[in-house]
């Protein structure tokens, strides 16, 4: 945590900003082990105020570290000890130097441990049968940042490490910017948007760019944070091209492609891929429509995401069909049905042969193409779908030029 966030405090609600001056007056001063809870229920927020506190402290002289849990842990006291500084454990600074440098141990992530299945027990048992040895081992206050969830398991799965605890601050903020942003970056949804008046699209557009022009600086060294306004150029990205603005679309999201490349999200990534490509498709960029799709295609394979696979593969059988590669176009449809066994999707497998289908009377393969129609309408049958009266009408013009074709053959 290295660029401060001072304003962070500012979006205290009133009682939570008086609970943040103590937490602060408590640090400043304190210089040997206390057991302090901060309650934060947003992530990013948990840090941004963690940020603003360490900034405040260092004009105290008080020198704020932080330790974050990333994964569930059964001992969490042992991967404290691996992860902490030794700045923050006895038997290593002698007097003099603990009085130079006072330290403070923030700690997050404790929460994943708690919420887990699987390591919740033993985690909570480590902490209520080694309170003592918090005290023995750490000579510098720790705050425990965490959601209001887990400091109620705490309280009541724990009770002999909760009774040690010096404080517990509640630290309430107003309307959060980053998680309004994310309910904008998410909702609605890529379907829903196909419903919404131009009217309100703007307005969408409108509000998801004042987030995105106010959005932190400090942000950009966060992972999460960075994630969000990716999702939130997606979101622009998708709203310009429901306006019919298709290179101002194109734009955001490669832009929201780059954020999620360097963060590492493959799903971000393929998933911004896909979008992209199906605008480059639009706009007559065939080639590089193709190659954004195909790489989504590998991204969702890897990850095991079928039903966006099948999704990228559909993509590219339409995008082929249109540049007259039928050939081609059938692979990508037949590597759908590969896949059937884990989509267990009705609507889609049908619609898959259904296409198959279309190809393969494209060519004058009327026998084929039937057989593919048949087969699509039992997987449509029970499905409320326009597409089942659709292949039912390709059913019968095929069936008919069969019939033609064969008289004429005999």
């Amino acid at each position: 945590m290295n660029n401060a966030h001072p304003e962070s405090a500012a979006h205290l609600l009133p009682d939570a900003r008086e609970e943040f001056e103590g937490l602060l007056k408590v640090l400043g001063w304190a210089d040997e082990h206390a057991l302090l809870f901060a309650v934060v229920n947003s992530q990013p927020a948990r840090y941004r105020l963690a940020q603003t506190l360490q900034a405040q402290l260092h004009v105290k002289g008080v020198i704020a570290v932080e330790v974050t849990l990333d994964r569930p842990e059964y001992h969490p006291l042992r991967a404290l000890l691996q992860r902490a500084p030794s700045s923050c454990l006895r038997d290593t600074h002698s007097s003099t130097n603990r009085e130079a440098q006072r330290m403070v141990l923030f700690i997050f992530g404790l929460e994943q441990s708690l919420y887990s299945d699987e390591h919740r027990w033993a985690a909570l048992n480590v902490l209520n049968l080694n309170r003592e040895r918090f005290r023995e081992t750490f000579r510098c206050p720790m705050v425990f940042w965490l959601p209001q969830p887990a400091l109620e398991i705490i309280a009541e799965v724990a009770p002999d490490f909760w009774s040690w605890r010096s404080g517990v601050y509640y630290l309430a903020l107003e309307p959060d910017l980053i998680e309004d942003a994310l309910d904008v970056a998410l909702n609605p949804d890529l379907m829903a948007l196909m419903h919404l008046t131009d009217d309100v699209i703007k307005q969408t557009l409108a509000k998801a760019q004042m987030y995105l022009e106010k959005w932190p600086t400090h942000a950009r060294e966060m992972k999460y944070l960075e994630t969000i306004r990716g999702h939130l150029l997606a979101k622009i990205g998708r709203l310009y091209l429901r306006l019919r603005e298709y290179e101002r679309g194109i734009g955001q999201y490669q832009r929201g492609l780059e954020i999620f490349r360097q963060v590492g999200d493959e799903m971000g990534t393929a998933c911004v891929l896909l979008e992209l490509g199906r605008a480059l498709g639009q706009r007559g960029r065939h080639i590089e429509a193709q190659s954004c799709i195909e790489e989504s295609q590998r991204l969702f394979d890897d990850l095991q995401d079928y039903y966006r696979q099948a999704s990228a593969l559909h993509e590219l059988g339409r995008l082929t069909y249109e540049q007259d590669d039928s050939t081609k176009a059938s692979t990508y449809y037949e590597k759908i049905l590969e896949i059937a066994d884990y989509l267990d999707d009705p609507l889609v497998i049908g619609l898959c042969l259904g296409q198959l289908g279309q190809l393969a009377e494209r060519v004058g393969k009327f026998g084929r193409a039937a057989g593919l129609y048949e087969r699509a309408l039992h997987h449509l049958q029970h499905v409320d779908s326009a597409c089942h009266a659709v292949i039912k009408a390709c059913l019968e013009r095929v069936a008919a030029a069969h019939t033609e074709d064969n008289s004429r053959t005999t």
